[in-house]
């Protein structure tokens, strides 16, 4: 299925996406790791792609984007993924430990009566999932090149 629009929509509406993204990823970042993962790799990264959709709306403003939905879902399946395993609570973690990850710090508050800093260490970490999360960074940087390099441009018709 394929989605049509202008190229300034889109760039816009990327523009968007990257800024609420990286707002989200903020909030539920509630570490230092996580922090730096996102600031040092993740923003720069959405700088450099943001600036190529600008050039692209910029030099092919004559043109519609063509951009596949169906690669969108995996974007949005990676980045989930991504958020879920990203590290979420440092609380009573030993030097060299990993952090719990976001959604075993969101289990345990939401499922139980207890939260982490009531637990300590006796809860176990989830080690597949925590260390998911610089893999996930990767695949969904690689999604985001992926869709981006897929954007077919189709010339308007002469008026």
């Amino acid at each position: 299925m394929l989605l049509q629009i202008q190229p300034k929509s889109f760039a816009i509406a990327y523009i968007t996406y990257v800024f609420f993204s990286f707002v989200i990823y903020l909030i539920t970042a509630n570490t230092i790791p996580a922090w730096i993962v996102y600031l040092f790799v993740l923003a720069p990264f959405y700088l450099l792609c943001a600036a190529h959709v600008i050039s692209v709306a910029w030099t092919k403003r004559n043109c519609s984007v063509q951009l596949r939905k169906n690669l969108l879902w995996i974007t949005f399946v990676f980045q989930g993924l991504m958020i879920a395993s990203s590290p979420g609570s440092c609380y009573g973690v030993n030097q060299g430990q990993a952090c719990y990850s976001f959604i075993q710090a969101l289990f345990v508050d939401l499922f139980t009566n207890e939260n982490l800093r009531q637990f300590g260490p006796n809860v176990m970490h989830w080690s597949y999932v925590e260390s998911a999360f610089p893999f996930m960074v990767g695949l969904y940087m690689l999604s985001m090149i992926f869709v981006l390099g897929l954007l077919h441009f189709v010339p308007h018709a002469n008026r």
